[in-house]
């Protein structure tokens, strides 16, 4: 592999769905700008993670409608890739020119609002001071209990930084083991076959992966086209198949998906936000000794997340879950929904059907069941409206899949 093919590698799978998530993180409110504030002096991490995440599902989003549609109507995966880099190109020029806008309009308003934030707690720290010394006679006292508190945030800072160096460690640790070691599986037969098929044959789904030979429509694969995916970013990065789903694909999809498990903690700590490091740390337990059977999601997680039906369980079902505790979070405060929150549902839904034909279903199910008691719980029937156009995904392929059997 040659250095223009690993930078490239990084280009397709880091940068650019980075970018391309800017769409969404360049409103001055929504969820996206919410989370990444409430992250303290790390906004820019919360961003970053919103924005990879969100951009690596709105290309999977753009690569599954291109490439189903012309699938099914048999052109060469060349077409597909000439007309996903068109549209990957224009997603990015329309982040980069929403994200200017934004800098122009609301960069000098958001730091005058940030000091004068600042301004406010400092006051109203100092207001707390002269009221407990003129409360407190015994000035010894209220220093006293100043040191003791002074010293639990320090030992718990310590904690939380341990934790960190903890967490990154064995991150780093299981990226290395995914890039020299190689997890034999039989399901990589037909997944790395058919990506190799499409990328050196030009035919899509018309090879038997298996023998090579050319054979009628595989429409019950065609409607689920992560190996094309795959076969996309080998070709445009010059990389062979092989070496970009067992080397490259798991270095930059654990990451991803450890960034996408942070959001979720993030949220779901709510006002213990500080832990986060101690539950990132239980969750890489949870994926480094889940080898005590064979069909828990985080064994695939660690051992083949370069297939698709490891990613939407991994990833994309994690990423529902956290866009459902979104949802619920405005519902609760009586808040109306962003509307960044409804397009991500509908990428996630597209893209576990890009993932996995049985993502229709997987994706659908959660998402109509929270509907329903959000009726009956928060009285919110018009929520049924967006989280059914959400699913509309789901049932399209569903229903294409159902015809074509």
């Amino acid at each position: 592999m040659t250095l223009s093919s690993f930078l490239l590698t990084i280009l397709w799978l880091i940068i650019i769905p980075v970018v391309a998530g800017g769409i969404f993180s360049f409103r001055s409110k929504g969820f996206v700008a919410e989370d990444a504030v409430s992250w303290e002096k790390k906004s820019a991490v919360g961003i970053f993670l919103w924005s990879w995440l969100l951009g690596q599902l709105l290309l999977w989003c753009v690569f599954q409608v291109i490439a189903v549609w012309m699938i099914l109507h048999e052109y060469l995966f060349t077409i597909v890739v000439k007309y996903y880099l068109i549209s990957v190109v224009a997603l990015c020029l329309v982040s980069v020119v929403l994200n200017i806008v934004r800098v122009i309009r609301g960069r000098f308003i958001f730091i005058a609002g940030k000091a004068k934030e600042a301004e406010i707690s400092i006051q109203a720290d100092d207001t707390k001071q002269v009221e407990a010394l003129s409360q407190n006679t015994d000035s010894d006292k209220v220093f006293s209990e100043t040191d003791q508190d002074s010293k639990e945030i320090k030992q718990e800072r310590n904690i939380i930084t341990v934790a960190w160096i903890v967490f990154f460690v064995v991150l780093a640790v299981q990226v290395v083991l995914q890039v020299v070691l190689a997890y034999m599986d039989a399901d990589d037969a037909y997944y790395i076959s058919e990506a190799v098929a499409i990328e050196s044959s030009d035919y899509m789904y018309r090879l038997v992966p298996y023998t090579g030979l050319f054979t009628a429509m595989d429409y019950r694969h065609s409607l689920e086209p992560f190996p094309a995916w795959l076969a996309f970013v080998s070709r445009i990065t010059g990389t062979q198949v092989v070496s970009m789903a067992h080397v490259f694909l798991p270095a930059v999809m654990l990451p991803l998906t450890y960034g996408a498990y942070s959001l979720m903690g993030h949220r779901v700590l709510g006002k213990k936000k500080k832990w986060l490091p101690i539950y990132m740390v239980i969750m890489e337990i949870l994926v480094m000794f889940s080898l005590y059977s064979t069909k828990v999601p985080e064994k695939f997680f660690i051992t083949r997340i370069r297939q698709g039906k490891s990613t939407i369980a991994s990833l994309v079902i994690p990423g529902l879950f956290l866009c459902l505790f979104i949802v619920l979070e405005y519902a609760r405060e009586k808040r109306r929904t962003d509307i960044c929150v409804w397009i991500m549902l509908f990428m996630l839904s597209t893209a576990g059907c890009l993932c996995s034909t049985l993502g229709a279903l997987l994706c659908a199910l959660p998402v109509l069941i929270v509907a329903i008691m959000m009726v009956f719980v928060y009285k919110k029937g018009l929520h049924l409206i967006p989280m059914v156009i959400g699913c509309l995904p789901c049932f399209v392929y569903a229903l294409l899949y159902l015809m074509n059997r």
